[in-house]
């Protein structure tokens, strides 16, 4: 039998396609400058989040955004409505078996990409949630994520309404990133506009509530932070108010006759009476030499279903809403260079009469060796941060040895190994072409 020239060319350049692949070393892995030896970064917004207790607490929100960065991957996800991983295990498993293998309205995005993760993630038009527990209508979500590393992730919604909550137009956005020069960025912002919360005639009314947290790492120097909330025309039945650390209170820079602060009491009492009690969130930043993470929201609410209520369930009768919340950490250390006295590195020459090993230089090394130990990475509620590495070390004069920390690779096999791999490939291929120009010299 003689074997056509056509397919043995086909089958000798399928082979190359498959050396090369393998040679290639597989799917790239998402890198940062060599001039970073360890980095995260992670960011959270959400117009409204939402802590359900079922009895167990889960953490979600509606038009929700979340990014983050590290050594390995950079991951963005946005949900129209998200009662977090555990919520939405739960939805999950608790549905009739094949109807929902996943929350439909949570997109997700990753480098290096997955099946369920692609590298740039899209949903339009969507709605998600229910009137009883919240509902978000008409909304847009998008994730994306770069090999530079970078993550971003955003959603937009016309309206979310409630029993006892509702609100126009909403955004939020994250961001996570590396730039290439090694500063290092978590960013969360997001706005909610015409919030009115509680029965007709005892209502809070606010006309927009807005959100920033960011913390920026330059490579080498001290984070540098942000957090801001706002709160933009404040009312409790026509009454103006101010929601700051110390709750909700008359705002007393306005001149309000007597009958204000009756108003005021009574809209109180009706929240109460309908299981709506509203805090303040208490800002949250920590910062030290290699990272920093800070939160926030507007304000929160928290709504407990009154024991008259008929109800199916626990899910939606006892619930903490944080409006306009954010949050953004990030930790980065620059690689680090170690400065050897010369009479310390093997095979140097010494004066003669003078010990070989300056004692007091080791010493000296050690003790700065643990002076510049990691230190653990800061973590805010929600967001984690990998372990911090050594401070950078003041560069070595001319002449002087270096001990460097080798370059990240991503891929980690030894190059010795590769390199025999590909050679065995090359052989192999070699063989295969042989035989098939025997079989095709020798007729069966």
């Amino acid at each position: 039998m003689n074997v056509h020239p056509t397919k043995t060319a086909a089958a000798g350049a399928g082979l190359l396609i498959l050396l090369g692949l393998v040679a290639h070393g597989g799917t790239a892995r998402a890198a940062a400058p060599d001039s970073l030896a360890v980095f995260s970064a992670a960011a959270a917004a959400t117009p409204y989040g939402v802590v359900s207790r079922v009895p167990a607490t889960t953490s979600g929100g509606l038009l929700d955004s979340a990014t983050s960065v590290d050594l390995g991957k950079a991951r963005a996800v946005a949900a129209g409505f998200t009662a977090g991983d555990l919520g939405d295990l739960f939805i999950v498993s608790s549905a009739p078996p094949g109807t929902i293998t996943d929350v439909p309205t949570v997109i997700r995005a990753q480098q290096p990409p997955q099946a369920k993760a692609p590298a740039t993630a899209e949903f339009a038009g969507g709605r998600s949630g229910s009137p009883d527990t919240g509902e978000a209508r008409n909304f847009t979500l998008d994730a994306a994520a770069t090999e530079v590393p970078s993550a971003t992730a955003g959603a937009a919604g016309h309206s979310v309404s409630s029993q006892f909550y509702s609100s126009g137009a909403s955004t939020s956005a994250s961001r996570s990133q590396v730039q290439p020069d090694g500063t290092v960025v978590a960013t969360a912002t997001t706005t909610v506009h015409d919030i009115a919360l509680g029965s007709p005639g005892a209502q809070l009314t606010i006309a927009a509530a807005e959100s920033v947290a960011d913390v920026t790492i330059p490579i080498g120097k001290k984070p540098v932070t942000q957090l801001s909330t706002h709160i933009l025309g404040a009312q409790l039945a026509g009454v103006p108010v101010v929601l700051d650390e110390h709750g909700l209170s008359i705002d007393k820079s306005v001149a309000l006759p007597a009958s204000a602060i009756a108003a005021f009491t009574a809209a109180m009492q009706s929240l109460a009476a309908n299981g709506l009690t509203i805090s303040p969130i208490p800002r949250q930043e920590k910062v030290d030499d290699s990272g920093a993470a800070v939160s926030g929201a507007a304000f929160a609410f928290r709504y407990r279903a009154p024991d008259a209520i008929p109800r199916p369930s626990d899910i939606g009768s006892d619930q903490t809403v944080t409006v306009a919340s954010v949050a953004a950490a990030a930790t980065s250390r620059a690689r680090a260079v170690l400065t050897l006295p010369a009479s310390t590195v093997p095979g140097s020459s010494t004066p003669a009469g003078i010990a070989p090993v300056d004692t007091g230089a080791v010493g000296r090394l050690t003790a700065a060796v643990a002076a510049t130990a990691p230190t653990a990475g800061v973590e805010p509620s929600g967001l984690r941060t990998a372990e911090t590495a050594p401070t950078v070390a003041a560069l070595p004069t001319a002449g002087d040895p270096e001990l460097l920390l080798p370059s990240r690779v991503a891929d980690p096999l030894p190059i010795k190994l590769r390199s025999s791999y590909r050679r065995l490939l090359l052989a192999a291929l070699g063989t295969l072409l042989g035989l098939f120009l025997l079989i095709r010299k020798r007729p069966v």
